[in-house]
């Protein structure tokens, strides 16, 4: 059982900064094939580093599957895993002329790289990766009151096709 803080790239024009709890199973079995499993939940929300156009705040549910181990289950170890977040975004635009809110669902598929450091029970990690989308939204605001003849579309972000993941966490590892 853990906590992290995270940095995602790719949903929000800004990197969204967050939090992150979660729990997991591993194996203590010697040799690669050494399986673990994470269920948890997140949110982020950008501006944290930049003065933002709009706001953007994910909310997830996480699961990931880390089949194989380098290193002992106590002491220094590195995972490679897959990861799989469902939720929302919620994006609001700041200053349009029009008020525009979306909340869409929102999903991809992660590709993270492990590395863990236990003490006894206490665990410190540092996770990086690749997040895959598989929801592309183009968040827009609209630049004139609904039914005015003349109003644009304008696009605040579109989602990329692929995004950089990253987080640093600690925990406690029961027997």
């Amino acid at each position: 059982m853990g906590a992290a803080f995270t940095l995602t790239t790719g949903v929000a024009p800004d990197a969204l900064a967050g939090g992150f709890v979660f729990g997991d199973v591993e194996s203590d079995a010697r040799g690669l094939f050494s399986p673990s499993g994470r269920l948890g939940v997140g949110f982020a929300a950008n501006g944290a580093f930049q003065s933002a156009s709009a706001t953007f705040t994910r909310t997830v549910a996480h699961a990931d599957g880390c089949p194989l181990r380098l290193g002992p289950a106590g002491g220094v170890s590195l995972r490679a895993c897959v990861g799989v977040d469902a939720g929302f975004v919620h994006a609001e635009a700041i200053h349009a002329p029009v008020p525009s809110v979306r909340d869409p669902f929102w999903a991809d598929v992660t590709l993270l790289g492990r590395g863990r450091w236990t003490m006894r029970s206490l665990f410190v990690e540092l996770e990086g990766g690749l997040m895959l989308p598989l929801t592309w939204v183009t968040f827009q605001t609209d630049s004139a009151p609904p039914n005015a003849p003349g109003g644009t579309l304008g696009t605040v972000y579109k989602v990329p096709p692929a995004a950089a993941v990253a987080s640093i966490g600690a925990g406690l590892r029961f027997p």
